[in-house]
């Protein structure tokens, strides 16, 4: 089953095509309602691929791919900031937003997409302006939200970042009555 191909205009620069991580984000019942992916391997651009027919099974489903950011050009070693991405439901609406792992340099740092795919609207929020090169996700305060941790990106002859730390993120979203609403389980 073919979902994209990925970036591959940048391949005489890079050495690389296709994507270089993906995640696959739910939107109501559907498990697998659009696949979010950093392009290419260490790349600069950050994609969606979104199915013609929400809903669709993905063995029968058309994608459309959809840029939403290219940060800045390749490296002098044909590398870009993109390192990692994470699909989950951060505001507990029942639709998985995403975030991006920046390794840097600055600008191009951990930056946080969410996502409204029902009303085709995609905007960012920066929620850290630390290189990260890997994100974990879970409820690591016990309330009820999921909150994410990341460590910085430090690889000799690649990008090391100036203070090289893990670091927790605690969720702090302000979800509605009616996200809390279709969250919360019926009531006996």
């Amino acid at each position: 089953m073919h979902i994209g191909s990925g970036e591959r205009s940048q391949y005489e620069q890079t050495g690389f095509k296709g994507s270089g991580d993906v995640g696959a984000g739910r939107i109501g019942d559907d498990p697998h309602a659009y696949v979010a992916a950093t392009e290419p391997f260490h790349g600069n651009t950050v994609a969606v691929y979104v199915k013609e027919g929400p809903g669709t099974p993905v063995h029968e489903a058309t994608w459309r791919r959809v840029v939403l950011d290219v940060f800045g050009d390749p490296n002098e070693l044909g590398e870009g900031p993109g390192h990692q991405i994470v699909c989950a439901d951060f505001d507990n609406d029942g639709d998985d937003e995403f975030l991006v792992a920046l390794r840097g340099p600055w600008p191009c740092q951990d930056v946080f997409y969410a996502l409204d795919i029902r009303a085709g609207v995609f905007a960012k929020w920066r929620v850290s302006s630390d290189s990260t090169a890997r994100i974990a996700v879970g409820d690591f305060n016990g309330d009820g939200r999921l909150d994410f941790a990341t460590i910085a990106y430090k690889v000799d002859k690649y990008f090391v970042a100036r203070d090289a730390k893990l670091s927790l993120f605690r969720n702090q979203t302000d979800t509605t009555d009616s996200a809390r609403d279709r969250a919360a389980p019926d009531s006996p």
